[in-house]
Order: C-alpha cells, then structure tokens, then sequence
C-alpha cells in the first residue's frame, strides 16, 4: 500500500484503550474465533421469533435486523460447505427459510415508476416508511447472499408469491436506480433529498452483491456515485477530519462507521487504492482509531462491519496507528480480539450504539470472519483482437488470443497478469480456468460502448470494436495474452456451435490494492 502524508490527530483516551490499538499480544486464536461464531450463532438462533420468524423487538427494524442474521446464517452454511444455505442437513436451514418467509411478507409493488412496463420492488413495514431504503437494502444484500437465484418464493405477500430470488433482486435493483437522487446517493425513502451517507452505505452494498452474486447490471447507478464519493468526503486539509465521510454534503458528523463506507464506494466507481481520497480515507481511519465510540469503532459493531468492509474492499491488511509513515498494525487482529473479549457469557453481544442486541450479534459475526462481497472491478475485453465475429474451432490447437484493453480510467499495469483465468461466463470456481501461456504489452484495439458481461444474452456479431490507428488501437496500452487452444477445449468441454460469453478475470497487484476483477467478450464456437 502506498503512504502519504497524513495529518496526525491527537485524541485523549484511556490507556487501556490505547494498549488495545497497538499490543501485537492481543490477537485472538483462530480457535477462539471459531468458538466465538459458534456460541454467538446459537445465540442468534435462539432469538428468532419461532412464529413470526424474525428477529428485533422493534417493529420498524424488523426487515433489515432479520436480513442481517440471514446473512450471517447463510455465509455458515457456505463456509461449512453446504450447497446452499436451504440444505436441510444444515442447522441454520429452518430458522434461514422461516426468515425468509418474514422478509418477503413485507415485499411492495412500487408501480412502474419508470413506464418500462416492469413493476419495481422495495421492502419495508407500512408503520415504517422511513426505512425504505435501509429495509430493501439490506433484504437485497440477504437474497442475493442466498445464492439461490432460481428458488421461488412460496410464502410472502402477492406481489412476490411465485417469483424467483434474482426476480425479485432485479426489481429491488430497478427501484434503486429509480430512487437515486440527483447528487448519485440515496436517504431513507425514495424521492426523499438530500442524501445521506449511512443510508447509501447500505444500499451500495445491496447493489454490489446483487452484482456479484446474481449478475444484475448495476453500472447505471455508478456515475451518480462517483459524484457522490467525490462530494461526501472531507477533503480540506486543514480539517482533523480530513479524509473522513460526511453524513450528508457540506455537512459534517464524519466517522468510522460512514468512511468505512465511503471507501467500499470507491472500489464500487473502481477508485484504486494509491488514490489521494482513497488513501486519505484510510487516513481517517488511522487517526480515529482510538477515537471514542460515535467517531470510532470501538464497542460500536455496525461501525466494526462498515469499516471491515471498505478496508477488505481494498485489501489492506496492516494500518500506522502510530504515525511513522510505516504500516504495521493487523487491524484485524486488534478487532477479533476486542470482539471475543467483549462477547457475552450467552454468546451475545451487547446493543449497538444504533441497534439492539441481535443487529450487533450479527455485524459482530460478520465481522468475526470477515464475511462481505467485494466489489468487482469490471474491464473491457476483447477476444481475438481485429476479429468479429470471435471464431474459435473446438479442439484446434495452437493459441487462443486475447486482451484486456486499457482506458482513460484503467491502467492493464496494474493487473497481475499471473492471477488471470479464462473461464466461461457462469462459472463459479475461477481457479479452476485456464492460466495465460504468456502476456504483453501492446495497442491492439479500443472497447466498444455496449459490451457487458449479461451471462444470459450472447451475440456473436456484437464484438468489441478494433478501431486500428496504423497498427496500433487507441492511445492506452493493453495487456495481450495467449491462452493454450487445447487447454481451453478440454475446459469448455462438450459443447455446442453456436454463440458463447467468456470471461477474463483476476486480481490487480497487491499494491494497486489485489481488487478482483472481470472482463467478458463472445466466441463462436465452431465444432466439428
């Protein structure tokens, strides 16, 4: 990661509280994680309503505390190698599915807002129209975390009986886009101005797993969020909370908790980490670190969550707590440690600053293991580059080429070009593609405007442009690469002719921030 200067800001604070931030000591045992998930989870489980299914004493809260223990629930059942989260071996799968049934009683028509003749979606209690946003936002986040796209739902209001998880995630996606405002954020309820950082904290991170996990296009949302980011942050340097997010624009109240937002929306808007504002914001995060709860993070769980998710966002690892410049405090190993010492008899923990016990047992266990979807860096590419359509015979060998083409926005230098794979568009273990036989730098084409990587539509006549200049493409290099023929016949397999999305993807380098990323363009498959 690289460092910049940053302001020092000298917070008083109790020594015990102090010693936490930096004792190397402290860090808690995977074995102790573990047996801090485990009791927690149970604890969690026990809070469900066995009838109504939900979790909070509050009914306004109701839809987003259930969705968060669903989210906890489901990333389990993953983690314990389940195929979903419905399983009925699993021990959370009961209390996933009665969850459930409460989440989409509270499913609304919005109408056709934007005369598409598609009905949009949102969640929220009628007594709650304050929490639209909040309520659809999280909802989001748990449907799509299910991993479930095809499941139908069979218990819930009319508007979502018989319709699929990703139908109503689309929806839910439709009624975002309609709902930003002007100034590329969102509040509590649609329409409702001007935005506000806590709330556009959690609609982000329901339209990034909705992206990730079922595929839904949410690019027409990220121009008004690069303004947004651009806007919510501190950046007069001579503030002490320089760097730092706002609640809303021009205003102030800048903490952890929204700056651990604001940085997961800079890797949503593909921001890369030495980035001014990005490194500024992590700043921030360093000079509060032991600030007291509202500011900071500390016995604040949601703000522990939002902070986890913006510096996995970017995949920071150590932070400089002590202001030499040089990183070398395990952020992590401080929080789980401060997590499992400060964890319930019962397994609970104690109410959030903003939320009852069960909100912050969820956020604590999601913090526990790190569990969030990371936005995914989407690039152009393009498939036998000066072809269309991309003819490829089945079988043949030789190389397949192909690129990733730079932008005024995206530098191919910054991939490591040792983590790429070839694979087809659905697949769901990246590792098992094809590696590059080897790679270069070149101009070789430019992207066209319409190129997406929609797994469900393919046209083989619809290529990336190669706008050639002489024997070069436009004026940013690109990273071309050679992948082995028969290699990647004997991936795909048996297949049919016909039209076919692939997919490049990887990581940047570990200083550029190691954000995954994807890129997709279309073969015609040829067979004999």
């Amino acid at each position: 990661m690289v460092n910049v200067k940053r302001i020092s800001v000298v917070i008083a604070v109790a020594v015990i509280v102090l010693c936490l931030g930096v004792a190397p000591g402290l860090a808690a045992s995977e074995d102790a994680i573990e047996e801090s998930i485990e009791a927690g989870l149970a604890w969690l489980a026990a809070q469900q309503d066995p009838v109504g299914g939900y979790w909070g004493a509050t009914t306004c809260e109701r839809v987003g505390f259930t969705g968060f223990a669903l989210l906890k629930m489901e990333d389990r059942a993953y983690e314990l190698g389940y195929d979903s989260p419905f399983d009925p071996e699993y021990e959370y799968a009961s209390n996933v599915d009665l969850g459930f049934d409460y989440i989409f009683n509270y499913y609304n028509d919005a109408g056709d807002t934007d005369g598409d003749g598609v009905h949009e979606g949102f969640f929220y209690n009628s007594e709650c129209n304050y929490h639209q946003t909040y309520s659809t936002a999280v909802a989001l986040m748990a449907i799509s975390s299910s991993g479930t796209p095809d499941r139908v739902v069979d218990v819930g209001s009319p508007f979502a009986l018989g319709k699929t998880y990703k139908q109503i995630a689309e929806e839910c996606v439709e009624w975002f886009i309609e709902a930003q405002n002007p100034d590329g954020a969102w509040r509590y309820y649609a329409g409702e101005e001007p935005s506000d950082q806590s709330n556009s904290g959690w609609v982000t991170m329901g339209l990034t797993y909705a992206n990730v996990k079922f595929g839904i296009d949410i690019a027409e949302v990220l121009p008004g969020l690069q303004s947004w980011v651009n806007a919510i942050q501190n950046t007069d340097m001579a503030s002490p909370y320089y760097g730092g997010s706002m609640y809303t624009v021009g205003g102030s109240w800048e903490n952890i908790l929204k700056t651990g937002s604001l940085l997961y929306q800079f890797a949503m808007v593909s921001t890369p980490v030495t980035d001014t504002n990005v490194q500024a914001a992590i700043g921030f995060i360093e000079n509060f670190w032991n600030a007291g709860i509202d500011t900071g993070w500390t016995d604040h769980r949601q703000a522990m969550f939002c902070m986890m998710k913006g510096l996995e966002a970017y995949n920071v690892e150590l932070l400089d707590l002590d202001g030499d410049d040089v990183p070398e405090t395990d952020w992590f190993d401080v929080v789980s440690s401060h997590l499992v010492g400060t964890q319930n008899a019962d397994g609970s923990w104690p109410g959030d600053y903003w939320a009852g016990q069960e909100a912050s047992t969820a956020w604590a266990l999601l913090t526990l293991e790190r569990s969030v979807i990371i936005p995914v860096l989407e690039v152009p590419v393009d498939m036998k580059p000066g072809s269309c359509p991309n003819s490829y015979n089945v079988g043949q060998k030789g190389v397949l080429p192909a690129a990733i083409l730079g932008t005024d926005e995206f530098d191919v230098s910054d991939i490591d070009p040792a983590t790429i794979r070839l694979v087809a568009c659905d697949e769901e273990d990246p590792a098992a593609g094809v590696a590059p036989l080897r790679w270069n730098y070149e101009k070789v084409a430019q992207p066209a405007e319409d190129a997406d990587c929609d797994c469900e539509t393919c046209d083989e006549y619809n290529c990336w442009e190669s706008a050639y200049d002489g024997d070069v493409g436009d004026e940013y290099m690109d990273l071309t690469l050679k992948f082995d023929s028969v290699a990647v016949s004997a991936y795909l397999g048996d297949v049919d002719p016909g039209c076919m999305k692939i997919k490049l993807v990887g990581t940047l380098k570990e200083e550029e921030g190691g954000t995954a990323f994807e890129g997709c363009d279309t073969l015609r498959l040829l067979v004999k």
